[in-house]
């Protein structure tokens, strides 16, 4: 986004500009923004400007039991027609063995647990707001799976150092599967949610 002085025309996304470059709304001498430097900010950089971008930052861990002759599960679901896409930053594996999968669909187990997520941004308030997305826990029976993701170590996170690495549409879920019986291990999962752009909903063929 260009520093350019008429960016003081346009409420909450006029302070973006300056205040990414550090610069005092009240600042003296900063009369004509545009003439004085020029700039890039990086909204994606910066988690307290995801409430500019429209989206809302959650996390979530949740523990999974071991449970005999089942395997365990744990999944982050973004309910149908939530009008919500969900954006995932972070995921860490906390297992015994070397042998978890993480992927799309597949994954709901029975008996399942249900959390929400709790909000990353203070200004949601502690616990306030909630996900609208679920980060669920259960446990099924071996079976055959299509993980995007294949860990091979304990405690494995899987993370980008910038952006977003998985697209989470209404319906759609992040799922994980413990291929060993009667382990238990923790999901930790940070998200963010925000509202459908007209056009970005599921694509076909």
């Amino acid at each position: 986004m260009s520093g350019h002085n008429e960016l003081k025309n346009y409420q909450r996304l006029a302070q973006v500009g300056p205040r990414g470059f550090g610069i005092d709304d009240n600042a003296d001498g900063i009369t004509r923004l545009g003439e004085t430097l020029q700039g890039t900010v990086d909204l994606y950089e910066r988690p307290e400007l995801a409430l500019l971008r429209g989206e809302r930052l959650f996390a979530r861990s949740i523990s999974v039991p071991a449970v005999a002759a089942r395997n365990g599960t744990a999944q982050l679901i973004n309910p149908a027609g939530s009008g919500l896409l969900g954006l995932v930053y972070y995921a860490k594996a906390n297992i015994g063995t070397l042998d978890f999968q993480i992927g799309a669909g597949g994954f709901v187990g029975a008996n399942p647990v249900v959390a929400q997520g709790l909000p990353l941004d203070g200004r949601l308030g502690n616990g306030a707001v909630l996900s609208t997305f679920s980060l669920t826990s259960g446990d099924a029976a071996a079976g055959a799976n299509t993980p995007q993701f294949r860990t091979d170590a304990a405690g494995t996170i899987l993370t980008r150092s910038q952006g977003v690495w998985w697209v989470i549409p209404p319906g759609g879920q992040l799922g994980s599967f413990d291929s060993t019986v009667n382990e238990a291990f923790r999901l930790t999962i940070i998200w963010s949610e925000r509202q459908l752009f007209v056009g970005e909903g599921l694509v076909s063929g």
